[in-house]
């Protein structure tokens, strides 16, 4: 069996898998979908839109999660599996809707406090959210104390969509000119794995994975470039023959 090692610029560094030799000259190249779906949908940073043609920009650190709106209103909340739970308080009385401004200030600042509510769920390939926008709607109170007795909620529900870019995965090793595709992975030959995609990704790095059939493979980890944030590419990767041992040991080639 062949060995996939990972080097870095000077020293070995991991061992990354054990390949049969019989597939050492045909590996194949592909990106988990179950992994790509899974980190779409927890890292929503991006241009999204409504059904309407809105568009909505997300930036996310972590699980804490920014929305900012088409009309400039910034929601702000985390993400928490694929529920996104955000919300927005106005920074002034004069920002407020008219009929918040109307009430008495105490109620107005209830009102505030609640502020307009965001909760979405993600979907499991991360490509859409469906939404609901919940607004604190009627008041009801003592007049005297201005004790709340109820507040009703104004509820309305939209699904906002982003397309995710698409890409190209490929074997590459470095000449003069650049890097250059190849077709063969021969033992000893350095290479790295590339991406290409046609827009910029907003995460920096992302999993690929190396398959050699028969439920054998294994994930590699591809970062964005400093010359090309189109471009990502793994550490320097090769493949080495198998030891005597090995074949004394009746392992297959």
């Amino acid at each position: 069996m062949a060995r996939l090692f990972l080097l870095t610029s000077t020293v070995l560094a991991v061992v990354l898998s054990v390949v049969p030799r019989a597939y050492a000259e045909n590996v194949a190249l592909w990106q988990d979908p179950d992994r790509a779906a899974s980190a779409a949908a927890s890292n929503l940073a991006g241009t999204w839109q409504d059904p309407r043609g809105n568009r909505v920009e997300i930036t996310q650190t972590g699980n804490q999660v920014s929305l900012r709106t088409s009309s400039g209103l910034t929601f702000q909340g985390s993400l928490a599996g694929s529920q996104l739970s955000l919300s927005y308080h106005f920074p002034s009385v004069e920002r407020m809707p008219a009929k918040w401004r109307r009430q008495p200030p105490p109620i107005r600042e209830r009102l505030n406090q609640m502020g307009i509510r965001l909760e979405g769920t993600v979907s499991p390939d991360g490509r859409s959210i469906e939404a609901e926008f919940i607004t604190p709607g009627d008041v009801t109170y003592d007049p005297d104390t201005l004790e709340i007795e109820e507040i009703t909620e104004a509820r309305s529900r939209t699904v906002l969509t982003r397309e995710l870019p698409s890409f190209e995965l490929r074997f590459v090793r470095p000449t003069d000119a650049g890097f250059e595709g190849l077709e063969v992975l021969n033992y000893r030959e350095p290479f790295f794995v590339e991406v290409r995609f046609d827009d910029e990704p907003a995460d920096d790095e992302r999993t690929v994975r190396l398959d050699w059939g028969a439920g054998s493979g294994k994930e590699v980890v591809v970062s964005k470039t400093s010359d090309d944030p189109k471009v990502f590419r793994s550490g320097l990767l090769y493949l080495v023959e198998p030891e005597d041992s090995e074949r004394e040991a009746g392992v297959e080639p």
